[in-house]
């Protein structure tokens, strides 16, 4: 279903690709795009009532379970993109959120959706959707792309590995380390020969990791040319992601 962009409900902000954004070939990364659409996910969650610091009123707080993207283009240094979101379905207790990212023409470079879950700050625990929000998702479900069938598979040969330190500028409102570096340290332990952006990047948070936590980055190419991506902590084997990336040659685009 094609959503409305001119609906209350979508939320539009335009980014500029930063140097931080952008690799040795000044073409953007998939850090990048993921704090876009972290940045404009936050911020819409504000002006729809339900952002982070309402929620904690109430004790809990929003986590990310789970984020599919898959890049046509990634911008590069200095380029202007926009990003468009809105609340695209409720499931069970489960938010979905979903993103459309375009070039100054109004190019669709990227699709992404995402599934959010209130978090209990006092236990930990996943919890249920807050009373009140159903009114702002659409009765049908509307999205940009859909979820791979299938859940993230768990990586059983390991083909290479990073050790990775959780430093305390990595951690977020919620005392954790924030999402985006999930996506850098997932890319960390990657062979030399993978010289090309992920074309799609499907990622599964598992648990928390938090400052001084050593993290193993792991991953392994499979039959099919995708690669797995697992993040282990070190100290109790805990996988805190799954990940799954496909790749496509720079000649491509990307």
């Amino acid at each position: 279903m094609k959503m409305d962009i001119s609906a209350p409900k979508v939320c539009a902000m335009d980014f500029r690709v930063r140097v931080t954004d952008a690799g040795a070939d000044e073409r953007g990364s998939i850090v990048g795009v993921a704090g876009f659409l972290q940045e404009i996910a936050a911020h819409h969650a504000r002006l729809l009532g339900f952002g982070t610091a309402r929620l904690n009123e109430s004790g809990v707080t929003w986590v990310l379970a789970r984020e599919y993207v898959e890049m046509r283009r990634y911008p590069v240094y200095g380029e202007s993109v926009r990003v468009e979101t809105w609340p695209a379905s409720l499931e069970r207790s489960r938010a979905r959120r979903d993103f459309r990212i375009l070039d100054a023409d109004g190019a669709e470079l990227g699709v992404a959706t995402s599934v959010w879950a209130p978090m209990d700050l006092a236990t930990r625990r996943l919890g249920t959707i807050p009373e009140g929000m159903s009114a702002d998702f659409p009765e049908t479900p509307c999205h940009s792309v859909e979820l791979p069938g299938r859940a993230v598979s768990r990586l059983r040969d390991v083909e290479a590995e990073a050790r990775i330190l959780a430093r305390r500028g990595d951690i977020d409102v919620n005392g954790h380390v924030n999402n985006v570096h999930f996506f850098e340290w997932a890319l960390e332990c990657l062979p030399g020969d993978t010289a090309c952006r992920p074309a799609t990047l499907d990622i599964s948070f598992r648990a928390e990791a938090v400052a001084g936590q050593v993290i193993l980055a792991r991953c392994a190419r499979q039959d099919d040319g995708s690669m797995l991506h697992a993040l282990v902590r070190e100290d109790d084997g805990a996988e805190v992601a799954r990940v799954r990336t496909t790749w496509a040659s720079s000649s491509e685009g990307r």
